[in-house]
């Protein structure tokens, strides 16, 4: 039988994005977060300084990120992966850069406990030795989040550090990330990354559902 997460309400809701406009006021801020800059050197300031990226954090607590996976038999098990945190930079040539963390030791799959405790074992996302999930991003064009496109970057996840991509979908609001969530889409085989376990029963592909929000300008 499939399981399907549930969660709180849908932070796409018009009564969540107005009480979010309430606390951001106008402030135009855009996706998501980061850990480091790319590389090459900054324009200066007038000062003589290199610029100072912007940089804002996760809204973790209103951030989603779902998972789901197919059995042999064409059922949909779907489970759902708090956000740690991360940040949106944006660097000096105008271009973002995002990185995400979420918990894979907090994964919940609908209160069925026996497939949590599946999901968190060496058999799947290897919870205790490899407690989060990262995703960071290669630079990418502000335009990207405004009208939809693809952002590539390294996700890590099981000690297993590799290239992916995810489909960013056009934006639905003016202030994406803040009116609005900041919504990818993206698909890994599981393979790559060590979680060979359960072949017979499971397809080899995770797919990966983000809804994700900024903290708001202070």
């Amino acid at each position: 039988m499939a399981v399907t997460a549930a969660g709180p309400d849908s932070p796409s809701s018009p009564s969540r994005a107005a009480r979010r406009r309430q606390r951001t006021g106008p402030a135009t801020v855009l996706a998501v977060l980061v850990l480091h800059l790319a590389g090459g050197s900054a324009p200066a300031t007038a000062g003589g300084g290199p610029l100072e990226p912007e940089v804002v954090a996760l809204d973790a607590e209103a951030s989603r990120a779902v998972f789901h996976v197919r059995t042999r038999w064409g059922q949909r098990i779907a489970g759902r992966l708090p956000a740690l945190g991360g940040e949106r930079r944006i660097l000096a040539d105008g271009r973002h850069q995002v990185r995400i963390a979420l918990d894979a030791a907090g994964v919940e799959l609908g209160g069925a406990g026996r497939l949590e405790e599946i999901a968190r074992s060496d058999r799947f996302f290897d919870a205790d030795a490899h407690p989060q999930i990262v995703f960071l991003s290669d630079p990418y064009p502000a335009s990207v989040v405004e009208h939809g496109g693809q952002v590539h970057g390294w996700l890590e996840m099981r000690g297993v550090r590799r290239p992916e991509s995810f489909t960013l979908e056009p934006a639905s609001c003016p202030e994406p990330g803040t009116a609005c969530p900041v919504i990818a889409h993206g698909s890994v085989d599981r393979g790559d990354y060590g979680m060979d376990a359960m072949r017979v029963a499971l397809t080899g592909s995770v797919h990966f559902d983000l809804r994700l929000w900024l903290e708001p300008m202070p």
